[in-house]
């Protein structure tokens, strides 16, 4: 698998899923940070911590199988 970059463009196919995708779409911290603190993302990206735990694709936790606690994050669908 090619090497991710974490970053916030447009213009990518999104039928194409996370995994293929070379640039990930990420909400950024400083929109985050105001909405208080967050126990879980389940869909978390290398080095953008939104949260106490992260469960990353990258390291094989698939976020929407394992369990959820707390007060969780998770960024909205793209249209």
């Amino acid at each position: 698998m090619a090497d991710k970059k974490n970053g916030w463009l447009g213009g990518e196919n999104q039928n194409d899923g996370s995994r293929q995708r070379e640039t990930r779409w990420l909400t950024p911290t400083h929109l985050v940070e105001p909405l208080g603190k967050f126990d879980l993302d389940p869909c978390g990206a290398p080095g953008h911590a939104l949260a106490e735990r992260t469960y990353q694709i990258d390291d094989g936790e698939d976020g929407l199988a394992l369990p959820w606690e707390g007060r969780v994050w998770l960024n909205p669908p793209v249209r």
